[in-house]
């Protein structure tokens, strides 16, 4: 499927400057595809892009290809969200306990379910792709079809003041992070809390393999790292929390097929440390506040 909708998307592959400070000059991280590390801000980028056009019709073209009947239940999976919650809780406590909280690109709920099973007050989900939308409110959750872009977010919840807004694999397809900064000022409250969890494209996973379209869709605006993002978030008036990496099994993310086993474990023991140091860890995580 991927394929066939890199096909149909090509034609929207067709700008070459920095999702958030608008500028070209890039430094050249990979050659196929090309991807691209932003000279102004650091992050990194296909080049050429996809427009907003393209990302809209991607998505449109994804979501008639999902199968509704192959969609599990969100409310069976919440446990696995449960140490990112508490960490949440940690950095948020008074927020996650009695605030409103928005999950951008929830998808079925998942993490939503995880949020009300750990006591939180109100989250609402907001989800691009209408069948996963479906498939978690039909479980009960408060979930929304749209767009984190102020000519996508539904009309339901532009009055709302979240106190609390997340980014879970998210922050990548936003098409336009200058609007996203100033749709964020619209709705998230000062003081508020802002969370990021994502892939950084200088993880271990691409020690083997360098095709970013492997992870990556071609609809992707922005590939972030955790300098870049700390640096980006200063600059738009938060304050940083805590900003790191979240632990996660080396061997699983290269692939391995002993990953899960014993001796896979003592050897990510050991493992973990240094990649962590050596700055190749998967996933950033960033907990911030609005001044």
């Amino acid at each position: 499927m991927m394929n066939l909708l890199m096909s149909d998307m090509q034609k929207y592959m067709t700008l070459t400057d920095c999702p958030y400070c608008h500028t070209t000059p890039a430094t050249e991280m990979a050659k196929s595809p090309r991807v691209v590390r932003c000279n102004t801000c650091g992050l990194w980028r296909f080049s050429p892009r996809m427009n907003k056009e393209g990302q809209v019709a991607y998505l449109e073209k994804f979501n008639d290809g999902i199968e509704t009947a192959n969609q599990e239940n969100p409310l069976n999976y919440w446990e696995g969200n449960l140490d990112e919650v508490q960490e949440l809780k940690r950095n948020f406590r008074e927020m996650v306990s009695d605030g409103t909280i928005l999950d951008v690109g929830t998808g079925e709920g998942a993490f939503l379910a995880t949020l009300q099973n750990a006591g939180a007050f109100r989250a609402i989900g907001l989800e691009p792709l209408e069948k996963l939308a479906q498939c978690g409110k039909s479980a009960g959750l408060d979930i929304h079809v749209g767009r984190f872009e102020s000519d996508g977010m539904p009309p339901a919840l532009m009055g709302t003041v979240f106190d609390i807004v997340c980014f879970r694999e998210s922050v990548y397809y936003l098409p336009d992070l200058r609007q996203a900064f100033n749709l964020l000022r619209r709705i998230l409250r000062p003081g508020g809390g802002l969370y990021l969890h994502c892939h950084v494209p200088t993880s271990i996973y691409y020690w083997k393999n360098r095709n970013y379209l492997s992870r990556y869709g071609p609809n992707v605006s922005g590939m972030p790292t955790v300098k870049a993002l700390t640096n980006i978030l200063i600059k738009e008036g938060y304050e940083i929390l805590k900003a790191g990496y979240l632990r996660r099994n080396v061997l699983h993310t290269l692939g391995l097929p002993f990953a899960n086993l014993r001796v896979g474990g003592i050897i990510d023991s050991a493992l973990w440390p240094v990649v962590h140091r050596l700055g190749k860890a998967d996933r950033a995580v960033i907990f911030a506040r609005r001044l």
